[in-house]
């Protein structure tokens, strides 16, 4: 075979695409961030920088648990959702597993916006607010 194997699901077999998804229903929250260009920019460029997105974006959220364990979460909020083509967002998707994740699942779901509550979380990791969660 000559390249690289461009669909690695042809060569999976079916029984274990059926099992990590019946695995993923049951065990595993997605949570999908839009970061657009325009306006995250520097946030952008910080998610290129670290090898692991979703590894770097869970040790903000477990610094912010530590610095900020009695947090209520925010009321209210806007959940205004702007149109704009795929070319011009880079989108993060994060899993959670339910059994060893549950703080960071609570956390994010008391904030009205997902997408605000990490890119303050990135940011204050630009501007030093938080411990770096780059080792």
């Amino acid at each position: 075979m000559s390249g690289s194997i461009k669909n690695k699901a042809a060569i999976t077999p079916s029984y274990t695409r059926k099992s990590i998804a019946r695995y993923q229903k049951v065990s595993v929250k997605r949570i999908s961030l839009d970061f657009y260009v325009d306006e995250d920019m520097e946030i952008i460029n910080k998610l290129n920088e670290v090898p692991n997105m979703s590894g770097y974006i869970k040790t903000l959220m477990w610094a912010d648990i530590e610095l900020n364990p009695n947090f209520e979460g925010l009321k209210g909020g806007s959940k205004n959702v702007r149109r704009y083509n795929k070319s011009d967002c880079k989108r993060v998707s994060i899993l959670f597993n339910y059994g060893t994740e549950s703080e960071l699942i609570e956390r994010i779901s008391k904030h009205p916006t997902q997408i605000g509550y990490i890119r303050n979380l990135i940011n204050s990791d630009i501007n030093g607010v938080l411990p770096s969660a780059i080792a």
